[in-house]
């Protein structure tokens, strides 16, 4: 499975404006839905935001993935944040979040679902590819080209 099956350039947000969780998952949910053509009042950020609440998907390394399943998409799509600063995503390691990658799926794809969440923490584990992300990446083409090179 590669990563990069899942979204494309277009699909990645260089410029997050916002600088606390609770708004990296509403920017983030609202960039998703413009991207996929979904009203934003449909309620991904509120799947979203139940999956949150259970437990945070902070899950260290720089690297939170917030995720959550809904029928209004009909295969597992992929959106990416990249906040070089970082942010505090109530990781478990309670270091910053500086790569955000938001999964949505659809009910009937669940092991598509997990093999993603599971592809995204092998792929990061390291901290070698944030790294090289935060120090190198300019534009979103920078931050695709240098995931798709270890995918």
């Amino acid at each position: 499975m590669k990563l990069t099956e899942y979204f494309s350039i277009n699909d990645i947000n260089i410029n997050i404006k916002s600088r606390n969780k609770n708004g990296v998952l509403a920017e983030m949910a609202g960039f998703f839905c413009s991207r996929h053509n979904i009203n934003e009042n449909d309620g991904i950020l509120d799947v979203i935001m139940q999956r949150e609440r259970v437990q945070s998907t902070g899950i260290g390394c720089g690297i939170a993935i917030p995720h959550g399943k809904t029928d209004l998409i009909g295969s597992v799509k992929l959106s990416v944040g990249l906040i070089k600063e970082g942010i505090d995503f109530s990781s478990l390691d309670k270091k910053p979040a500086h790569l955000i990658f938001l999964v949505i799926s659809p009910e009937s794809e669940h092991y598509v679902y997990l093999s993603i969440l599971a592809k995204i923490s092998r792929l990061f584990q390291s901290g070698v590819l944030l790294s090289n992300i935060i120090k190198n990446a300019k534009t979103e083409e920078d931050v695709y080209k240098l995931i798709q090179a270890e995918d």
